[in-house]
Order: C-alpha cells, then sequence, then structure tokens
C-alpha cells in the first residue's frame, strides 16, 4: 500500500513537472511571436513618399524629407534617370522624373523625385531714352532678368511696334523661362528729336569768309532715299541710301557723309527648315572657317577649365545655321523660333531628340574671336560652353546686310 501512494505521488509530480516545462514553452513562443509583430508592426511604420517634388536648382534633400514622419538621418541616398546612375552635388540642376533608391540598414526604400519648373524670371527693367532714327535692341531697356532655372531668359515685345515719331511710348516686355513661365514687365520709351546743327554750323563757316569775297558756306543739308525690297521667306527689307551735303553760295554741294540704313520687317516671315536648308548648307561652305574658328576659341576655354573639348557636328552645325538664318529674315532674335516654338524645337527637323539641347545666340560681333570672348563673359553663356553635359557642338553664322548673327548649338 505504502508502495503504491509513492508511485501514485510520483506520476503526480512528474505529469506536475511537464505541465510546468509545457507553460514556459508556451509563453516564451508567445512572447517571440508578439516581438516578431511588433517589429512587423515597427516595420510598416517606416512610409516612404511615393512621389517628391522640387524645383530646379533648390538644395538636395535630406533622407528624412522622403519619408513620413520619420527622422532617418543615416543612410545612402542613389538618383536613376533611365535606370542609369546619376549625381546631384549640391542642387537639384536639372528638370524631369527620376527614380530614387535610398538604402537604410542594408534595406532599399524606392520612390521617385520631380525637378519641376514652375516659378516665372525676376525681370526689372529700365527706361531708355534715344534719338530719332536711332536703333535700340530689347536688352537695351533691360537692367536685369534672372530665372530660378539659371538660363538666359527669353526676351520679346508684347506688341511690335515701329516708332517714327518723337514721343514717350510705353513698352511691354515679356520674359520667359524654357518651361513657359512668363513674367511681363511694362517701362517707357524716349524718343527725343535731332538737334538742329545746321544754324550754327553755318554761324561758324560765316565767320571763317566773313571778310572773304570767297565762296561762302550757306548749310548743310541731308537728303534720304527709300528703297524696300523683297527678299526670301516672305522678308521685305527697308533701306534708306542718307547723303549729307554743304551747301555753298555759288550753289555748289560737297558730300560729308553718306550711308545706308537697313531695317528688316519679318511680318510676313513664312519659311519652314526644309526652305531655308539650301542656304544653310551653302553657308557651311561659305563661313568654314569662321565656324571652325568658334570650335577652336570654345575648347579652349573647356580646357582651361579641366574639360573634355566639344566635336564638331554637321546636323548641329545645319541647324545652327538655319536658326541663324530665321533670325536675320525674321528679325526676331531670342531663343524662341519665330513659329513660336522654343529653339531646340529645331532638332525634330533634322529627325533628333529635342532633349539634352543647349543654344547661345549673338549677333553684331564681328568675328569669331569677338563672339566667343562675348559668351565667355555671360555667365549662362559661358555655363553652356564648358559644361561637361555636352560633347557635340554646331556653329551658326550669317552677315545679313552687314549685321551678323551667331549661334551655338550643344547636344549630349
Amino acid at each position: 500500500m505504502k508502495k503504491k501512494k509513492i508511485l501514485t505521488i510520483t506520476i503526480i509530480t512528474v505529469i506536475v513537472l511537464l505541465g510546468i516545462t509545457l507553460f514556459i514553452f508556451l509563453e516564451k513562443k508567445d512572447i517571440k511571436e508578439k516581438e516578431s509583430s511588433n517589429i512587423q508592426t515597427n516595420e510598416e511604420k517606416i512610409n516612404i513618399k511615393e512621389n517628391v517634388e522640387v524645383e530646379i536648382n533648390s538644395e538636395v534633400l535630406n533622407i528624412k524629407d522622403f519619408f513620413e514622419n520619420s527622422n532617418f538621418s543615416d543612410g545612402e541616398i542613389n538618383y536613376f534617370e533611365n535606370d542609369k546612375k546619376i549625381k546631384f552635388d549640391t542642387k537639384y540642376n536639372k528638370i524631369g522624373s527620376f527614380k530614387v533608391v535610398i538604402k537604410i540598414n542594408d534595406k532599399n526604400y524606392e520612390t521617385a523625385i520631380n525637378i519641376v519648373d514652375t516659378l516665372a524670371p525676376t525681370l526689372k527693367l529700365k527706361e531708355l531714352t534715344i534719338t530719332l532714327g536711332d536703333k535700340f535692341e530689347i536688352n537695351s531697356f533691360v537692367e536685369s532678368c534672372t530665372d530660378n532655372s539659371e538660363d538666359d531668359c527669353i526676351l520679346s515685345y508684347k506688341e511690335n511696334k515701329k516708332y517714327t515719331n518723337a514721343g514717350t511710348y510705353d513698352v511691354t516686355i515679356i520674359a520667359k523661362d524654357k518651361s513657359d513661365n512668363v513674367a511681363e514687365e511694362t517701362t517707357k520709351l524716349i524718343i527725343k528729336n535731332k538737334k538742329n546743327t545746321n544754324e550754327t554750323q553755318t554761324k561758324n563757316d560765316n565767320k571763317t569768309n566773313n571778310n572773304s569775297n570767297k565762296v561762302k558756306f550757306v548749310k548743310e543739308e541731308t537728303e534720304s532715299v527709300k528703297e524696300t525690297k523683297e527678299l526670301k521667306y516672305g522678308t521685305i527689307l527697308n533701306s534708306w541710301h542718307v547723303k549729307t551735303y554743304k551747301l555753298y553760295s555759288d550753289g555748289s554741294k560737297k558730300i560729308v557723309n553718306e550711308y545706308t540704313h537697313y531695317e528688316v520687317d519679318g511680318t510676313n516671315f513664312n519659311a519652314k527648315t526644309s526652305d531655308m536648308l539650301p542656304e544653310a548648307i551653302e553657308n557651311m561652305n561659305v563661313y568654314k572657317d569662321i565656324v571652325n574658328d568658334v570650335v577652336k576659341y570654345t575648347n579652349e576655354f573647356r580646357t582651361e577649365v579641366g574639360k573634355e573639348p566639344l566635336t564638331l557636328d554637321e546636323t548641329l552645325t545645319k541647324a545652327a545655321m538655319v536658326r541663324a538664318i530665321e533670325m536675320a529674315y525674321s528679325d526676331k532674335f531670342n531663343h524662341e523660333r519665330p513659329d513660336g516654338n522654343m529653339c531646340y524645337y529645331i532638332m525634330r527637323d533634322f529627325g533628333q531628340d529635342i532633349y539634352g539641347v543647349g543654344e547661345n545666340i549673338a549677333s553684331r560681333q564681328r568675328n569669331a574671336k569677338e563672339v566667343s570672348y562675348a559668351w565667355k563673359g555671360s555667365q549662362g553663356h559661358y555655363e553652356n560652353m564648358i559644361s561637361t553635359s555636352f560633347t557635340r557642338i554646331g556653329v551658326g553664322v550669317i552677315n545679313f546686310y552687314g549685321t551678323y548673327y551667331w549661334v551655338q548649338l550643344f547636344q549630349y
């Protein structure tokens, strides 16, 4: 009986111990599952933003800026364009949509960043005073024009007017950037009459001959003969052949000044790229040496800052020649083409992509060295010339009735 009781107690003890062991095992398992659940919950709270939008040339974001309610500071941000890794140093200096991969603790988070330009240029104008008959350019009214893209402003008049009388006129100028953001400002154009110097000159000449029986100077007289000529592409050329004479008491006269003044009327300019292409190809031969000199100076500037030289590209040169021709014949000197499209759309006419194209323009410089150094002295133009983004260049030039028009086109 006593042995039976001991056996019973032993069995009960074993059962209790097994029960305690099972309870401890299940409790530990439950704790692990809860910990695992908590970890998963914490991971689910790390929400990366689906899309981030910033303005062009804004400062590069920190890691935490890509997440919702997160204060991450350590990690690695990588940017990709068409699956090719690119780098933004301190600013987002390129418009477009880019993939962003952020690596934190060996885990990758993926989103996208859109770099946009939605801000209009900042345009500041000044009044311009001229003498009747003087020529002026749109830049004569501009004190400053800056854009957050750091590109040159594209300037145009709101209304194209001809000023033939003295007076004060309102001039409204539109500044546009490459993203078609627009600023508009108005200033004054003051046109004064020419001073009459005939009377003064007459007095001076009469003093000289006052006590003389020689032929006396009477007055100075100017005559102007206007001629209108129809050019190619619907353009009208108005020219004034001006002669200034000194008239004397015996009826004789002496020419003291003679020149021809040209004004282009491009109101009815109607040429397409295909219409101008034959002239562009011809000009590539006419201005071959000048083109090569512009490329030489540009590559010298690149060498100075340790950049690889650009390669002269035939297609880009054809396009640049067309741009020079259309600016001259349309009397429209800006980065907007006469058809209303931006300059880089010309590449479509040659079957190429419009993206990754840069343009420099200039007028009136007399040779390749003069225009190259003028571009070098302008920050936006110089940045195009030395940019590592570009590998090819095209050069356009035309001497249009004494005025040179210059174009550089750059592409990746």
